[in-house]
């Protein structure tokens, strides 16, 4: 991210679902002034006391409600817009809050990763979902691939800097619960799933895509 910003000094940097207040606490060790949003009021609760940041308890559709008098040169969303039933109406929300020329960086599982396209492959060959179910959280209501992501950010007005496979999600995927454990087969699908997620990485096809994108000067 910091190969987009100039002066990090200078930046004003909003996190939409912030959670434990990480990601904000190193962009405010670097210089950023920092907020954040989140809907967990523990988690808020925790990054006001405990990391001195402020957070408003807000979801990325409503947050232009909460922040209307503030603007910011950086807006992130990592690991959000794939909970988000209505993107679109977030996206408007977030513009409005946006500097002009504002820089908005978001992480999303990716529709093109291999390890889904392998699953994908499985699942039309045997007609069962039980290879890792859990691929597809329960909770995740979009899935974007690189040309649908590319596709709603240019249509709500942004401009994309780069797209680029991201190295989050193997431990997390180790531990669902059709994988998690040390009997044979779940020793194979780790094996598996090392392998696949790893070699994704390797062509640039991983499980979670990073976009980085411009608003356009409208």
């Amino acid at each position: 991210m910091l190969r987009f910003i100039k002066n990090p000094q200078n930046i004003r940097l909003i996190d939409i679902g912030c959670g434990n207040g990480y990601f904000l606490d190193l962009a405010k060790s670097a210089g950023m002034n920092v907020t954040g949003s989140e809907l967990d009021p523990q988690a808020a609760d925790f990054v006001k006391k405990q990391l001195g940041i402020e957070v408003y308890i807000c979801s990325a559709q409503e947050i232009h409600k909460y922040l209307y008098n503030q603007s910011f040169n950086v807006v992130t969303l990592w690991g959000v817009l794939e909970h988000i039933s209505n993107p679109a109406i977030a996206i408007q929300s977030i513009k409005k809050i946006m500097k002009k020329e504002g820089l908005l960086c978001l992480q999303t599982p990716s529709e093109d990763g291999l390890i889904r396209k392998v699953i994908h492959f499985y699942s039309r060959v045997t007609g069962k979902l039980d290879l890792i179910p859990e691929l597809y959280n329960y909770d995740h209501v979009q899935c974007f691939s690189r040309k649908s992501i590319k596709y709603f950010l240019v249509k709500h007005g942004f401009i994309i800097l780069r797209m680029e496979s991201s190295s989050y999600g193997l431990k997390p995927l180790l531990q669902r619960p059709s994988i998690k454990g040390f009997n044979f087969v779940s020793i194979l699908k780790k094996i598996f799933v090392i392998f696949i997620y790893s070699l994704g990485l390797l062509s640039n096809h991983g499980n979670h895509l990073t976009v980085y994108a411009r608003l356009a000067n409208e």
